[in-house]
């Protein structure tokens, strides 16, 4: 099976197409789906059509699905693009999720709570450091049965750490400096060492974070223990040529 999702306005607007292997699995899951308030679920073939949301925009995402509508993503967004070229395509682990999403609103905060991730204090710094759009690609040992919740016990149990690269509005320099500013602000430790490189670290409790600047963009890696947060950060840096 496959899953592409589009995000809305809000982390409670989604749409996307989810391939099942029979017909019949499509069909049943579109019944399920359409029962659910605010969804609106149609199958096509061994694929389900989800937009949910209020408001006007799972009617405009429906309608553009079932049309057919779009572009290739390098196209429709370079930016994300560009910042998920950036991840390593070889790390530890194999992908097995990618995505983006733009920061606007307090987005960086709702989804740390809905992923029960203890990130005060660091949503805060980044949300200081003029990154308007962030990239992700999960990586995981097999492949991700999604939860009607997803928290740290999801990816313990799955073995999966995340990488994320966000690129700022400001230079290098710039962001390296605002960094070792909020960096104790943000609970972030400085003197750890990857691959020869000082990073940022930060003991989540749940989670392990790993942070490092390159250029104008900052690379972080999430992962339910030091080691393999540290065996992540150090292919971004592999990838990145550090």
């Amino acid at each position: 099976s496959r899953l592409a999702l589009a995000a809305g306005p809000t982390l409670d607007h989604f749409g996307g197409m989810v391939a099942f292997t029979t017909d019949l699995e499509a069909e049943v899951a579109a019944q399920i789906a359409g029962e659910r308030p605010l969804m609106q679920a149609w199958r096509a073939g061994k694929e389900v059509g989800l937009a949910y949301g209020e408001g006007d925009w799972p009617s405009a995402v429906k309608a553009s699905l079932q049309a057919g509508d779009g572009a290739p993503f390098s196209e429709a967004y370079p930016e994300a693009w560009e910042l998920l070229r950036m991840l390593p395509q070889s790390p530890p682990a194999p992908p097995v999720a990618a995505g983006f999403a733009r920061v606007e609103g307090g987005v960086l905060e709702e989804a740390s709570g809905r992923l029960k991730l203890n990130l005060s204090g660091v949503t805060q710094a980044l949300g200081s450091l003029n990154v308007s759009q962030v990239a992700f690609v999960a990586y995981a040992e097999e492949d991700l049965s999604i939860k009607e919740s997803i928290g740290p016990d999801f990816f313990r149990e799955h073995g999966a750490s995340v990488a994320v690269a966000m690129r700022s509005g400001y230079p290098g320099y710039l962001l390296g400096f605002f960094l070792d500013s909020f960096a104790s602000q943000a609970g972030l430790e400085k003197g750890n060492t990857v691959a020869g490189v000082e990073v940022l670290t930060r003991d989540l409790g749940d989670a392990y974070l790993v942070a490092e600047p390159i250029g104008s963009v900052l690379f972080l890696s999430v992962a339910p223990d030091r080691a393999r947060a540290e065996a992540l950060m150090g292919a971004i840096l592999g990838q990145q040529g550090k």
